[in-house]
């Protein structure tokens, strides 16, 4: 693999077109945190040719080195990701870093698209806030400030983070007695009112 300043080839090039292509796809990739910086950078690189140049032959050019599945994706970057990102500058994805991946522990991120339709720090904040209302618990500042910074103080972002937080409610805790470390442990026939099997004493020999 050679590598030169701002170019990716080889190897991690064909890699890089095929996880541009399913994040203008999907709007959000899990992927190493290495990858992740590159697809940044990539999709900030697309947007602001599209700004510029729309659909000229030269605009073409650089979408063909970086997406394979160029009619449609082409076609969802001039009809909805123009128009949602006209009014911003830059940084239209954000990184996210996760937990190291099992087997290699190799550090991981996840990728989304700012305003999009899969934002995983704003769907995240509404189902810590839907645990917690059926669990009767406070909301906490930590998970207040996360609230405050997905919505950014706008009545439209709250509204949909209170959508959000009902169909979190509805898909992961229906039942509040069913959450996880809400209550006590269940009572299980022969324990004596204990939360645990009841064994008896070992005979002595």
């Amino acid at each position: 693999m050679v590598k030169y300043i701002n170019r990716i080839v080889g190897k991690d090039a064909i890699r890089l077109n095929k996880m541009m292509t399913s994040f203008i796809e999907h709007e959000s990739i899990v992927t190493t945190r290495k990858h992740a910086k590159r697809v940044v950078e990539r999709f900030d690189q697309i947007v602001n040719t599209a700004k510029r140049q729309g659909v000229t032959p030269d605009a073409y050019r650089v979408y063909q080195k970086t997406l394979n599945d160029l009619p449609n994706s082409v076609k969802k970057i001039q009809e909805i990701l123009l128009p949602r990102y006209q009014s911003r500058n830059g940084g239209y994805a954000r990184m996210l870093r996760l937990e190291p991946r099992l087997g290699d522990n190799a550090p991981q991120a996840v990728v989304e698209m700012v305003d999009g339709n899969k934002e995983y720090k704003f769907w995240m904040a509404a189902r810590v806030v839907a645990r917690l209302r059926q669990q009767g618990l406070p909301v906490d500042s930590k998970t207040k400030a996360q609230v405050q910074q997905v919505t950014q103080g706008s009545p439209e972002r709250a509204d949909k983070f209170e959508e959000a937080v009902k169909e979190m409610t509805e898909r992961f805790y229906p039942v509040p007695e069913k959450i996880q470390g809400s209550g006590p442990l269940p009572k299980k026939a022969g324990s004596g009112g204990k939360g645990y099997k009841h064994c008896p004493p070992p005979k002595m020999l």
